[in-house]
């Protein structure tokens, strides 16, 4: 890993942080942001698709239309907390989907 790379990855994690004390803090678009970095796995975060639902839940309980949109996609009622047998299954389609890499 050369300067470069490490500089981006300190970067990616303070981003990571930011969104985390944020959302912690309430604060809705740091919420939606951090399910997205679950989800597809950015800024230095693997994939995982219990915490990305963790996140657009809390985002879509407040009204935050992405988060909604997101969970309606993988058949998650974000009201009720219902969840699907096999979120990461969903997950990967719709990441296709999108075509997310």
């Amino acid at each position: 890993m050369d300067t470069a790379e490490i500089h981006n990855k300190g970067v990616s994690m303070d981003i990571i942080r930011l969104y985390r004390l944020a959302a912690e803090q309430g604060y809705t678009g740091s919420e939606n942001n951090l399910g997205n970095c679950y989800m597809r796995g950015g800024l230095g975060v693997d994939v995982d698709a219990d915490e990305a639902v963790f996140w657009y839940r809390r985002a879509a309980r407040k009204g935050h239309k992405n988060a909604s949109s997101v969970l309606t996609q993988l058949g998650i009622d974000h009201i009720k907390g219902q969840a699907p047998s096999n979120p990461s299954s969903l997950m990967q389609e719709t990441r296709d989907r999108w075509r997310v890499v």
